[in-house]
């Protein structure tokens, strides 16, 4: 079904994309499929749950918090919970690839949120409903 259809489909977006976030309604697999890439991804990985209290405080500072991860995939798993790491996260991509460095990438699962242009021309964006 729908992890078995999009598994690949994310891990190449993963290799295209510096950011690929999942959208689509809850209980549709997008946590499920997130767990299930990682291992193919052989990287190392961090997954935060931002319906967790310690892992949003993790994200107080996000530039720094994320800059330990350089290289490495980052899971956000109910980022719309913090609206303004958007904005942190382009930032992100846009100095890493004026200094060519190599991007962490960020895999995002989010129920609903507004996206914008700006963030559009930076992440891969993936629909499902």
């Amino acid at each position: 079904m729908f992890l078995r259809s999009r598994h690949q489909e994310v891990i190449e977006a993963l290799e295209q994309m510096p950011i690929v976030a999942l959208l689509g309604p809850r209980q549709v697999g997008k946590t499920t499929l997130s767990l299930a890439v990682l291992p193919a991804l052989q990287k190392s990985a961090i997954y935060l749950d931002l319906e967790l209290e310690a892992d949003i405080r993790k994200l107080d500072d996000p530039a720094y918090f994320l800059s330990q991860f350089n290289g490495h995939l980052v899971v956000i798993d109910e980022v719309q919970r913090k609206p303004d790491l958007f904005i942190v996260l382009r930032s992100i991509v846009d100095q890493r690839k004026r200094k060519g460095y190599t991007i962490a990438q960020i895999l995002e699962y989010v129920g609903t949120f507004s996206w914008t242009a700006n963030c559009a021309e930076r992440f891969g964006k993936k629909s499902r409903n």
